[in-house]
């Protein structure tokens, strides 16, 4: 098997049956892969796998003569790269609130429904990465739960269009994505912004 980690060569013990659970283990165990480092990258024989096939495959059985390119980063600019990332994230989190408003202003509510949940497990998503990076630094700024704060904005949100998807009240859930969703998400932008800087 040829590994390696940040383009240089790891050695390995055992290399029959390796799962790709196994090597990570040996690799940190060796000091290949350092205690303050997250793997953010795997490529197994040429091919990128998502964190879907990291999460499915990892008891998957490596052959002996599979090439496995590991990438990681400190703990810390993995944490740089998830806030940065969630800029993006956030916005196109409201792209896809006013594009759902709009199928619901436009009566195509099973279709603004089932991107509406898609939508919502994408908040869920953001909201666990921004709670994990909070916690593993202590950081100041984070997802308090007051009532005026980014987390108790977006709970209220959530009850808001819960109470009108309940009632099937389409046109007032429309004006509680566009009026209480997308602030929401600006207060997390702004949130991501002040965590970063305590980074």
């Amino acid at each position: 098997m040829h590994v390696q980690v940040n383009d240089e060569p790891a050695r390995i013990e055992g290399e029959d049956g390796l799962t790709l659970a196994d090597l990570l283990d040996e690799l940190r165990s060796s000091g290949g892969i350092a205690a303050d480092e997250v793997v953010v990258g795997v490529e197994v024989d040429g091919q990128q796998w998502s964190a879907d096939d990291l999460e499915n495959r990892q008891q998957d059985v490596l052959p002996r003569d599979t090439r496995v390119a590991i990438a990681t980063d400190s703990s810390r600019g993995y944490a740089l790269r998830i806030l940065s990332d969630a800029a993006g994230m956030i916005d196109g989190l409201r792209e896809a609130a006013g594009s759902v408003a709009k199928a619901l202003r436009d009566g195509s509510t099973e279709q603004a429904n089932a991107d509406l949940f898609r939508l919502l497990e994408a908040v869920q998503r953001l909201l666990v990465c921004l709670h994990q990076v909070q916690n593993v630094y202590e950081l100041e700024h984070g997802l308090s739960s007051g009532d005026d704060s980014p987390l108790g904005r977006m709970s209220d949100a959530l009850q808001q269009m819960q109470s009108c998807q309940q009632q099937q009240d389409w046109p007032a859930l429309a004006g509680a994505l566009t009026d209480d969703l997308v602030p929401a998400l600006q207060s997390l932008d702004q949130l991501t912004e002040q965590m970063r800087s305590e980074l």
